[in-house]
């Protein structure tokens, strides 16, 4: 008897363990496959059957349960499983970029967030993405980084009077030495809206850090009495503009890119004022292409009591500006605004500065303006006319009118007048749905993936005549585009206005 209860009981045992790892396996299985919620399932009843103390160290599990509860924003359970799955894994093992994607979230989902530790995550991903030649992951992460950084750095706008009373709550009162310093105070506390302080302040003097939205005039009250206010922006108060560079004069000291906003912020209440400041980061320091919130990089603040400051191309500098964007300077700049094209038979427009005009697909083209690379993420303006599409978005999903008017070429049939200057020049970066910022490799990416779209042998069909015609000319175009951005001379002069395709002309 005692011999089969024994057998019994460890007939039981070996059942159960067969099926908790049934139920990793399953999980495994459909998070591989990309299916999040049977995934979360599947794990969510190994935990139960391993239990206690064996669940929380079993590092496939919590790190399971850590990328499903991640993707489908469930907070808890997302931040305690990867804060375990961070703590059971090795520092020098090399994660994921799925893991490393919902560690970074789980970050943000924790109270109060921890958007520094989702920077470093959301970058360590990016890398991942970069060695693996994973284009889409890395933009992915990419998006991550700006959605980290909103968090990370903070901007504020001065006001003149106190916190305003109401749910009002002091969280704690400093002395600091300047205004600057009292930013950083308040951006450093997550539910810090206010940073209050006197008007007549000393070299030393007391600020309050307040948790409140607004403010409240106090000129009834003596001189000796009111307060000024630094109030947080709801969203970051800077436009990102890479590869750009600032004609103007600026005062020159090594500090971080919160410091720069923070000192900017501090500056704008002040006559002399701040229009932004210019990041010359060293070749070192910029390896990876990031500006790291932890690193000291050469700012340039830029006063905003003179002239608005005009943007220029120049590579390797970063331009981060308060508020609205400048106008255009000469040369070409970050901003530019849309032109139009017109010929006889076909006509297209584009909104000035904003490019997001609607073009004739049939006839006529326009030259769509790239806006801003804004601090918030994504590219403001992109392509439009000849493509059929939006030009507000960066990748162009309107591909349909390539044939007709990509490019800006612009006629229509039965046109006899010879095509303008502006209308010959091809948008090249557009025709391989890439940005002007886009690196080597993501030119060669695209390309590729174009020429497979467009290839002749893949459009041939019969009674497909047309479309046939349409990818043999399309894929001359993507062909004649990777030629200029894929040589780093022509895609300098092509950049710098230069009309690379006037020797074709000639010929």
């Amino acid at each position: 008897m005692r011999l089969m209860a024994c057998t019994a009981v460890l007939a039981a045992a070996v059942l159960c363990a067969e099926t908790e790892y049934d139920a990793m396996a399953a999980g495994t299985k459909a998070l591989g496959k990309g299916l999040h919620h049977k995934a979360f399932e599947h794990f969510r009843t190994a935990h139960r059957q391993l239990g206690g103390q064996s669940a929380w160290e079993h590092v496939t599990l919590q790190e399971g349960l850590c990328v499903c509860a991640a993707k489908l924003r469930k907070e808890r359970v997302a931040v305690s499983a990867c804060e375990n799955a961070s703590s059971l894994r090795d520092a020098d093992a090399t994660s994921s970029h799925a893991l490393l994607m919902a560690q970074g979230e789980a970050r943000l989902m924790a109270t109060p967030p921890d958007a520094k530790g989702a920077w470093q995550r959301f970058h360590a991903a990016a890398a991942v993405a970069r060695r693996g030649e994973a284009l889409r992951l890395e933009r992915e992460a990419e998006a991550a980084l700006r959605r980290a950084e909103e968090r990370l750095y903070a901007s504020f706008t001065l006001a003149a009077g106190r916190p305003a009373d109401g749910a009002t709550r002091l969280l704690a009162r400093r002395t600091v030495r300047s205004v600057e310093e009292a930013l950083a105070a308040c951006a450093a506390w997550h539910a810090c809206g206010v940073a209050s302080m006197p008007v007549q302040r000393g070299a030393r003097f007391e600020v309050s850090l307040v948790n409140a939205t607004g403010v409240t005039h106090d000129a009834h009250l003596a001189p000796k009495m009111r307060q000024v206010s630094y109030v947080r922006d709801v969203k970051l108060n800077y436009q990102m503009h890479r590869d750009s560079e600032l004609r103007t004069s600026s005062t020159r000291a090594a500090m971080t890119i919160g410091q720069a906003m923070h000192l900017c912020d501090a500056q704008a209440g002040t006559p002399a004022g701040c229009a932004g400041f210019v990041v010359s980061p060293s070749r070192k320091a910029h390896a990876d292409g990031y500006l790291h919130p932890d690193k000291q990089y050469d700012i340039r603040i830029v006063p905003g009591s003179s002239s608005k400051p005009v943007i220029i191309p120049s590579p390797r500098f970063t331009v981060f500006l308060r508020g609205e964007a400048p106008p255009a300077g000469k040369g070409g700049a970050t901003d530019e605004s849309s032109r139009g094209a017109k010929a006889k038979g076909g006509s297209a427009g584009a909104k000035e500065g904003s490019g997001k005009g609607d073009a004739n697909r049939k006839g006529g083209a326009s030259a769509g303006s790239r806006g801003s690379n804004t601090f918030r993420g994504g590219f403001g303006g992109g392509f439009g006319g000849g493509f059929g599409g939006s030009s507000s978005d960066r990748q162009g999903r309107g591909f349909g009118g390539f044939g007709a008017g990509a490019g800006g070429r612009g006629s229509s049939r039965g046109t006899t007048a010879p095509p303008t200057n502006a209308a010959r020049r091809r948008d090249y970066y557009a025709i391989l749905h890439v940005g002007k910022d886009a690196s080597a490799r993501e030119i060669k990416k695209a390309y590729h993936k174009m020429a497979m779209k467009w290839h002749p042998d893949k459009n041939r069909a019969a009674g497909q005549e047309k479309r046939l015609e349409k990818a043999e000319r399309n894929f001359k175009l993507i062909a004649r585009a990777y030629e200029v951005l894929g040589n780093e001379k022509l895609r300098a002069d092509y950049d710098n206005g230069v009309d690379v395709d006037a020797p074709l002309r000639g010929r």
